[in-house]
């Protein structure tokens, strides 16, 4: 080649011989503003509550509980996955846990007992923990909706009065996402005691969050998404041309929810499509369109902004696996076959002797996988480049 210019390369090198499980890490949330969107709960199921089924002190029709109800998908909440859920009258959820309580002041502002942390709170979400009165008005809902994988679960308090308060008024949504995320929304509100009561969650009385606020009018009309948090991002390594696709390390293992749901990245051109968990630590984005000498910056959740390099050379790696799990040659169909990885390889010179490439979720069979490189290279200078190939196995390049 005479004259300088861009390449680009397919190198594909053959070793003769569902991508990752379910996981859950457990993680602290992160809070992000979200459109307000109520979802109407007129024709939802109503809650029963009930003095019997707590534990601790309870006052009928003010401060009880429900019987467990189904959320009717794996709820994750915290490294563990709840599939039923008890609706505490005061604004609560909670997952394995029957406190009830009550003690709230009259004191002007109004106070409120078991605020977080509280040890008799793990487990528990509080959309807004005041002291209300579904006995005295008003109507608490549930109801499932949607499709797997994106199901959620509702729960209302719609028009629900606060004790001893007349005519104080609570709209109250809460939103569970079947991939972890939650959604608090206030609707109209009109707080005739003046109290503040707790916004947030908790897990053990040494892992919770508060949501900071003003007052509670202030989020009448808002919506707050709850996201578990992600680790730092170690590196974004970008692939253009007919790829498009950015892949993220982490530094630590990541949410499964929270890694796929795509409202935690930010790509600053161009749009993301989907996200995939190919590791506990390594997701791979699809996006609509990179193009090649652009310089690209990748947002995750309020993390600072990234630079995607595009140094290197994709690789997709073939682990030649059928349905079964069991290894197949590449003489007879096995070659580009089974669960594909992605890796940003900045060189490609390796030596794997009898074991296989660290990408790969499961070991074993290490003369049986197959890989192959695309990408693009610059060269130096003008001049006249020879490629050289070396391996003990089958190998390809193609230059267009």
């Amino acid at each position: 080649m005479r004259s300088r210019r861009l390449f680009r390369l397919s190198y594909v090198f053959v070793i003769v011989a569902g991508l990752l499980a379910s996981m859950e890490v457990q993680a602290a949330y992160l809070y992000f503003p979200q459109a307000f969107s109520w979802i109407d709960s007129s024709s939802h199921t109503p809650v029963t509550f009930s003095t019997s089924q707590c534990s601790g002190p309870s006052a009928a029709g003010d401060d009880d509980i429900s019987a467990p109800i189904s959320i009717g998908f794996g709820f994750p909440f915290n490294g563990t996955t709840y599939n039923s859920l008890r609706v505490m009258s005061n604004g609560r959820l909670q997952f394995d846990n029957t406190f009830c309580g009550f003690g709230t002041q009259r004191s002007s502002p109004r106070t409120y007992p078991f605020g977080y942390p509280s040890g008799n709170l793990d487990r528990s979400l509080k959309v807004y923990g005041a002291d209300l009165l579904p006995s005295a008005g008003g109507a608490v809902t549930y109801q499932q909706m949607g499709s797997a994988p994106n199901r959620k679960f509702v729960v209302t308090w719609a028009g629900v009065p606060e004790w001893g308060a007349s005519g104080s008024r609570f709209d109250l949504q809460v939103i569970l996402y079947e991939n972890g995320d939650f959604v608090y929304q206030y609707g109209d509100i009109v707080n005739a005691s003046g109290g503040k009561a707790d916004i947030g969650w908790q897990e053990t009385s040494s892992s919770y969050g508060l949501y900071p606020y003003n007052a509670i009018t202030d989020l009448s009309r808002t919506a707050i998404r709850f996201s578990p948090e992600l680790p730092p991002i170690s590196h974004a390594g970008g692939a253009c041309g007919t790829e498009n696709i950015v892949i993220v390390s982490f530094a630590s293992d990541a949410n499964v929810g929270a890694a796929t749901n795509l409202a935690n990245y930010s790509l600053s051109s161009g749009s993301i499509l989907s996200a995939q968990l190919q590791d506990s630590r390594t997701v791979v984005l699809t996006t609509s369109a990179l193009i090649a000498g652009q310089t690209y910056t990748l947002q995750v959740q309020q993390q600072p902004t990234v630079a995607v390099s595009f140094a290197g050379l994709t690789g997709h790696y073939f682990d030649q696996r059928d349905n079964n799990g069991n290894k197949v040659a590449w003489d007879v169909g096995g070659l580009f076959t089974g669960n594909q990885y992605f890796r940003q390889d900045t060189q490609i010179n390796f030596s794997w002797n009898y074991e296989t490439p660290a990408v790969f979720s499961q070991p074993g069979d290490g003369d049986q996988f197959s890989i192959r490189w695309n990408g693009f290279l610059v060269p130096s200078q003008s001049g006249s480049y020879e490629f050289r190939l070396y391996s003990d196995d089958g190998m390809r390049l193609t230059l267009d």
